[in-house]
């Protein structure tokens, strides 16, 4: 893997995090029995993992993770079941103070997308969960997390594809300045 440079390296080997966390996120859903409220906190590991090769998901690891212990402490009759907003808005507000306390390695800017992208997402997938059947399957979000897996290999084999072919072709030449 010489050929991959440092950033494609990493969202390649981002890739095989993601593909072995939906992998196993099917096997304990799907086989184990493990319920649809599990989501968060799977990928939230997988995004954990997959940080140490890609830092820009640690965000987005993070506050799957609160999300996901505020479910399981909520499931497990930790927290009375009528607090469950509350629960959620305390879990995001420790993922968001623990961003702060990591800005060395989360930048503002890709905390708040990050923040912005789990909350949407997974909060729109978790309403229409309740209505729509597929939504909380564990072999749709599976196939999610494969095609993002499928989606980040591609994308950095095709990045170190086109600077291999631009160092090959050589350095362009470039047209002396017009005099004024």
């Amino acid at each position: 893997m010489e050929w991959l440079q440092g950033s494609d390296r990493g969202d390649l080997c981002a890739a095989g995090v993601y593909a072995l966390g939906a992998a196993l996120y099917f096997v304990l859903v799907q086989l184990a029995g493990l319920t649809f409220q599990a989501t968060p906190l799977i990928f939230g590991g997988t995004l954990l993992v997959a940080s140490v090769f890609r830092p820009r998901v640690l965000a987005a690891a993070l506050l799957l993770l609160c999300w996901g212990v505020a479910v399981a402490l909520l499931n497990a009759g930790a927290l009375p079941e009528a607090r469950t907003g509350a629960a959620y808005m305390v879990a995001f507000g420790v993922a968001a103070a623990v961003m702060m306390l990591l800005r060395r390695w989360i930048a503002p800017p890709v905390a708040l997308q990050s923040a912005a992208a789990v909350l949407l997402a997974g909060g729109l997938a978790l309403y229409g969960a309740f209505d729509v059947d597929a939504l909380g399957r564990g072999w749709l979000w599976t196939l999610v997390v494969l095609a993002d897996a499928a989606c980040l290999a591609a994308a950095s084999l095709y990045r170190s594809r086109r600077r291999r072919t631009s160092v090959a072709a050589g350095p362009q030449t470039q047209k002396p300045a017009a005099a004024p």
